[in-house]
């Protein structure tokens, strides 16, 4: 029950408005794909990592994480597209060009550094069973439909019926590959690897994930990272 793991963190993040792309950003004064990197390699469920980034950050994230970081887990670091679907695809493509494709996948992102070896482990499970799962959390906001212009509500959705993904997430790795295969020949953008089974008409599970495990869009996601990480240390 082994799976390896995609990590796309090739995006620029305009939303955090900095000269600094997110997943270098620091985080208690380490880039905080670190503890993304660190989190998925402290799973013994995972037997590679595909870190998939700007061709910009190849030297730097080959040197710092095969040369100078000792991961108990194979890294391989790659190129990756210009969104993050098309990264998360080159990984897979990667991966099936291997001698022996493996038989299912994860994918987080690595702008979630908070992700717990929990949830990873859970996810992956879930997916041996239903061949594709992901984790997700109840909404507890009142989550309004908008009009085109977006200044004006259209209706309200039933909140009982709305979660929020998040990743990990895992998969059927020949179910995923085809997916992304059809996204790209119908020219189709999901916001996540689960919209494009969903897409196909293919079922995703759901585990119920953790509010801590936030991704990091905006400048306040990454204050609330540090107040979280710095709990979590003075727990031990």
């Amino acid at each position: 029950m082994r799976a390896p793991a995609i990590i796309p963190a090739a995006g620029v993040g305009h939303r955090m408005k900095s000269s600094v792309r997110k997943q270098f950003l620091t985080l208690l004064d380490r880039p905080l794909l670190d503890y993304s990197i660190e989190a998925v390699d402290s799973c013994k469920m995972i037997e590679k990592v595909i870190l998939v980034v700007c061709e910009d950050d190849l030297a730097f994230c080959r040197d710092r994480y095969l040369k100078k970081r000792r991961l108990s887990t194979p890294v391989e670091i790659l190129p990756g597209g210009k969104d993050r679907q098309e990264s998360v695809y080159l990984g897979l493509r990667h991966l099936q060009s291997l001698d022996e494709a493996p038989q299912w996948i994860v994918i987080h992102d690595g702008a979630r550094p908070l992700v717990t070896n929990k949830i990873i482990k859970e996810v992956l499970k879930a997916a041996y069973k239903s061949m594709a799962a992901i984790a997700a959390v109840p909404v507890s906001d009142t989550m309004k439909i908008v009009k085109e212009d977006k200044l004006w509500t259209d209706k309200t959705l039933d909140r009982e019926k709305v979660w929020a993904a998040q990743t990990p997430q895992a998969f059927s790795f020949p179910l995923l590959l085809e997916a992304h295969k059809q996204a790209e020949k119908n020219g189709f953008k999901g916001t996540d690897d689960a919209s494009l089974l969903e897409r196909l008409g293919h079922s995703v599970c759901i585990v119920e994930g953790e509010d801590e495990n936030i991704k990091i869009t905006r400048p306040v996601d990454l204050k609330l990272a540090e107040l979280i990480l710095s709990s979590r240390k003075g727990a031990l």
